[in-house]
């Protein structure tokens, strides 16, 4: 996988998150009248979607793959489940 990580940051609290990359540049911020709650499982879905995105590339090459031959599936889930949990994450 690409080595492209997102990650979340309070930019002002109770009202402004952040998003950025792994260098630390601004990818998009969150902030209105909904719950921090929300805002920071917003904040960790779009923080996810470089790994989310990456997953699913691998399971779409492994189960095409798959079905020609034995590929290493095992590899792959563990990088969907990876993804699946940055994106659940509390």
């Amino acid at each position: 996988m690409k080595n492209i990580t997102w990650t979340t940051r309070i930019a002002q609290p109770g009202t402004m998150l952040e998003v950025v990359n792994q260098d630390k540049d601004y990818i998009c911020s969150l902030l209105g009248n909904n719950s921090d709650e929300e805002k920071q499982a917003n904040a960790r879905l779009i923080a996810a979607a470089p790994e989310l995105l990456e997953a699913l590339k691998l399971a779409e090459i492994a189960l095409t793959d798959f079905l020609k031959e034995d590929y290493p599936v095992k590899s792959v889930l563990r990088e969907i489940r990876a993804a699946i949990q940055k994106a659940e994450k509390e």
